[in-house]
């Protein structure tokens, strides 16, 4: 799998047919999953075979790739919480996608929003307006957004698509270890300019508070 190639701006990603279909698979949901650290609401939804064809198909032809399976995805919605009498905040802070074992190709659509928050991969920053999606490999560059303090009634909705090669084996054994020190590289940064958190920085990771 190809995972230093440029990172894509897909434009037009779906149909307005296909967009209400996935509108509808959000509003049908089934479970949903509050992390703490991000104020990020997780949406366990199930795409048609379609939806699922035409992301692959991205994935594939982007990343040249046609081993390229779709091996898990979600919507993700950020907005201002409280929760159990606690307020939260959206931060996205300087990570990588590491429990997975395998190397991921990773396709992050922006759904529906009403704010502009941009994503930042590894010093390159890109703007995304609804129906556009970035493609990275979450798994080797690190990613995060700017720390931006949103305001009640703003709202970022995401389907974040995640690939992999079922030829392709597991990550090198030391993988993680290299993508730790590239984390801590931006985390300093991203902390130097403002970055904040709704958990609690350990060891080198933030954890829920």
């Amino acid at each position: 799998m190809k995972h230093d190639h440029p990172n894509t701006v897909i434009n037009e990603v779906l149909s307005e047919e296909e967009t209400l279909q996935v509108l509808s698979a959000v509003e049908n949901s089934h479970g949903n999953k509050f992390v703490e650290v991000h104020c990020q609401t997780n949406n366990f939804i199930n795409l048609p075979q379609n939806i699922i064809d035409k992301f692959t198909g991205y994935a594939r032809s982007i990343n040249e790739n046609n081993n390229l399976i779709l091996t898990e995805y979600c919507h993700s919605k950020y907005e201002n919480r409280e929760v159990d009498g606690k307020e939260y905040k959206p931060s996205l802070f300087p990570h990588y996608d590491e429990t997975f074992k395998e190397e991921r190709f990773t396709i992050d659509f922006q759904l529906k929003s009403n704010i502009q928050w941009p994503l930042v991969v590894e010093e390159v920053e890109f703007t995304l307006f609804d129906n556009q999606a970035l493609t990275f490999s979450g798994t080797n560059q690190i990613h995060w957004r700017p720390t931006m303090v949103f305001n009640n009634n703003d709202f970022v909705e995401m389907i974040y698509f995640h690939f992999s090669d079922p030829t392709g084996g597991p990550k090198d054994k030391d993988a993680n270890e290299i993508m730790d020190s590239k984390s801590a590289k931006y985390q300093k940064w991203f902390d130097e300019n403002g970055g904040y958190s709704n958990g609690k920085y350990v060891d080198g990771k933030y954890i829920n508070a």
